[in-house]
């Protein structure tokens, strides 16, 4: 395995992590249990940080 292949099967799960969270935020909305603004930004913070690492390795796999 290269190390542009085993880039692009790490960047997945951090994707799917940061969509995670999201959707936690989501699901407790749609159940009427709308959570704090400071908690809710930073879940949405956390959130932006895993995606960012996530693209970071994505764009790697392709210059490498």
């Amino acid at each position: 395995m290269t190390t542009s292949e085993a880039l692009r099967l790490a960047y997945a799960p951090f994707l799917f992590v940061a969509l995670g969270l999201l959707a936690y935020i989501g699901i407790k909305y749609s159940q009427g249990k709308e959570l704090p603004r400071q908690k809710r930004l930073s879940i949405v913070g956390l959130a932006s940080i895993v995606m960012l690492i996530g693209a970071g390795l994505y764009i790697a796999s392709w210059l490498i």
